[in-house]
């Protein structure tokens, strides 16, 4: 960022450009389909419809039952009329996604200036992320699943609202894609979780190149630094030597471009 030095007295002060520091990133961190937490959006979007339309689901299962004999899965549509604490888990964990969603997105924006730990932080907390949406998403399936078979499809057809037999095949239906991924969205989870924990997430900085503050150059070249107030070289062959030694794994933007003003 930008920055001024003053002295009282002093000559008029340079405004100096101080390059924010960035991370060479390892390829894999910010590639596949789970380096891209907005993709969970269309599985959140489903929970936030199973919600809105579960107390008119609960009112159809309850107007129009399926017989004991056409019931498919006998414990589990028992257990879905049963229960009530699914509703209220599945909204928690709706807005604990949205929460850790938006945490993400912010986070991966700024990946490039964070450290290694702070990479492996992030690749970590997005594969717990996707974890808890393939939870959320299988529970809420099974439980949509369990309640589709205690109804009775065709009374509900002669008698129910067409607005309520459409929301509950749009329901559905999302959810039912939504649970296809999930199996391979968990153990694409797994995976990253393993990487972040003990994979490479940063690439070595590039070699071969070391800064050069002025004065160095100066006495290297066999003449007096430049005075106060004169603005330094910009120039890429008086800023950049070859390096002696490797340089640091977290480089600046003006170590890899070579150029850079000091003050």
């Amino acid at each position: 960022m930008p920055t001024q030095a003053a002295a009282p007295g002093g000559p008029v002060p340079q405004t100096v450009w101080q390059p924010a520091r960035e991370t060479l990133i390892a390829p894999w961190v910010r590639g596949g389909a789970l380096a891209r937490p907005a993709l969970s959006l269309w599985g959140l979007i489903s929970l936030g419809g199973l919600l809105v339309f579960t107390p008119e689901l609960r009112a159809l299962v309850r107007d129009y039952p399926e017989s004991a004999d056409n019931i498919d899965f006998g414990g589990l549509a028992e257990w879905a009329q049963g229960n009530q604490w699914v509703t209220p888990l599945t909204g928690v964990l709706t807005g604990v996604l949205l929460i850790a969603l938006g945490s993400l997105r912010y986070a991966g924006r700024r990946l490039r200036a964070s450290t290694e730990r702070g990479i492996r932080l992030w690749v970590a907390a997005g594969a717990a992320y996707w974890l808890l949406w393939a939870g959320a998403i299988g529970l809420s399936t099974v439980w949509f699943l369990g309640m589709d078979d205690g109804l009775s499809g065709d009374a509900a057809r002669a008698s129910a609202a067409p607005a309520h037999l459409a929301a509950h095949v749009g329901v559905g239906l999302a959810l039912s894609v939504n649970a296809v991924v999930v199996p391979f969205v968990g153990i694409g989870a797994l995976v990253r979780l393993t990487r972040a924990l003990g994979g490479e997430v940063s690439l070595p900085a590039p070699t071969g190149w070391e800064y050069v503050d002025d004065d160095r150059l100066a006495a290297r070249m066999g003449r007096m630094p430049p005075p106060p107030g004169m603005p330094h070289s910009l120039s890429r062959s008086s800023r950049c030597e070859p390096a002696t030694s490797q340089p640091p794994r977290s480089v600046t933007k003006s170590t890899t471009a070579c150029c850079g003003l000091v003050p």
